[in-house]
């Protein structure tokens, strides 16, 4: 067996993760395919479009062979976190011989360079970096500007979420010493956040925007595959987004104090203070975002916070799972066909990682840091369905992974 993996969120999938997976196979000429995905909440700090077992069925009938949560604790994270967490997991399974990610510099080299510089942190960059950080940039740009520097180049590179996350990717599989080989796979067509449709390829963030604001499913009809556009319609229209999150987040800042708020991941420098003042002041979630955030605390960081603060989570708890690396991976099974269960079997024989597929039964033999990682993806999944599908809390407990027949 030879094992592909990718990460993911697909929210939902469309042309453009349908054109990275087959160019990934024939690339990386491997036999299976894995996804290790976000689940209930992503990367930017914002709930997901569909349910996490909704587009891992997804997934599936659009060919990936198994597909396994990424945990909250990862997946609403900085890239360096979302990074580190999806990294320790696939090289925990010791069958991956690749990891393919989609990115706007496909330079290997390059891409490299700039990690091994993060790795490293030489006293140089250092010293521009916090040159830049006290003059009152948001981390992302004082990164960018110190290597910009320390590198004696006006290249972007780093600018954009893809090749950001790109770099952390091979920063966690260099520091890991894995065996798993990159494989960066350059963005077609469109970038990142472009809201234009192009050869029938356009970003996920505009098939969000058209979908939520429009509620009309043929609006996307040619940049998803058959199966997506099917999942979609009979989702009926129960889609998710932040903004029905306002009122639980409010309501909890409206009890806490600002030493109680400092004790969430990410909150310093006062900005306790500005989030509170700032709940009595707003009336929707956009509002409450954009009149928190400031140079140096960009609208995705903010909402990361929130969500963050929703969850309970806390910097001790977080800094426990992240920065000992005292964490020990599970593996989450949301759905698999015929090959992913070869890919199992395979996990079996050749890891010692727990793997997830009836939580009420596996719990009792997770240790304390995955409990605690698993009870937020519990908290995470319940919040989820409370502003979609109430029928649906504790699914976490019900539902079993979906085999999906080819």
């Amino acid at each position: 067996m030879k094992l592909l993996s990718i990460i993911a969120e697909y929210n939902p999938f469309h042309n453009g993760h349908a054109y990275h997976l087959n160019i990934s196979k024939e690339k990386s000429q491997c036999s299976h395919t894995m996804a290790i995905m976000s689940g209930s909440f992503l990367q930017r700090g914002e709930p997901a479009l569909l349910d996490k077992w909704t587009r891992a069925s997804i997934s599936v009938k659009n060919g990936i062979d198994l597909v396994v949560e990424l945990p909250y604790v990862f997946s609403c994270q900085s890239a360096e976190i979302f990074a580190y967490g999806s990294v320790i997991t696939l090289d925990a399974l010791n069958i991956v011989s690749t990891l393919s990610f989609g990115c706007e510099n496909d330079s290997l080299s390059e891409l490299s360079e700039i990690a091994k510089i993060l790795i490293d942190e030489p006293p140089y960059y250092r010293e521009l970096l916090k040159s830049y950080l006290n003059k009152g940039k948001s981390f992302p740009s004082a990164r960018q500007l110190a290597l910009g520097d320390f590198l004696n180049t006006t290249d972007h590179i780093i600018t954009t979420p893809n090749n950001i996350l790109a770099i952390e990717y091979l920063k966690w599989l260099y520091k890991f010493n894995s065996s798993i080989a990159p494989l960066p796979i350059q963005r077609v067509n469109v970038g990142y956040h472009d809201e234009k449709i192009v050869n029938n390829f356009v970003g996920a963030t505009h098939i969000r925007n058209l979908l939520l604001k429009t509620m009309d499913i043929e609006s996307v009809i040619d940049v998803v595959p058959d199966s997506t556009y099917k999942s979609l319609y009979l989702y009926g229209n129960q889609f998710n987004n932040l903004e029905n999150y306002f009122s639980l987040i409010v309501g909890d800042l409206f009890k806490s104090s600002p030493d109680e708020l400092k004790e969430f991941f990410d909150v310093s420098e006062g900005l306790e203070n500005r989030i509170l003042k700032s709940a009595y002041a707003c009336k929707t979630m956009d509002e409450l975002v954009n009149h928190i955030h400031t140079k140096r605390y960009t609208k995705t960081r903010i909402k990361r916070i929130l969500i963050n603060f929703l969850h309970s989570h806390k910097s001790a708890d977080a800094k426990q799972i992240f920065k000992n690396y005292d964490y020990k991976p599970y593996l989450r099974v949301l759905a698999f066909n015929e090959r992913g269960k070869e890919i199992l079997k395979q996990i079996k024989l050749n890891s010692e990682i727990k793997i997830v597929t009836n939580l009420a039964k596996d719990y009792k033999d997770l240790d304390s840091f995955q409990r605690y990682s698993i009870n937020k993806d519990v908290l995470s999944t319940n919040y989820y369905y409370l502003t979609t599908d109430i029928n649906k809390i504790n699914s976490d407990f019900i539902k079993k992974p979906e085999i999906i027949q080819i």
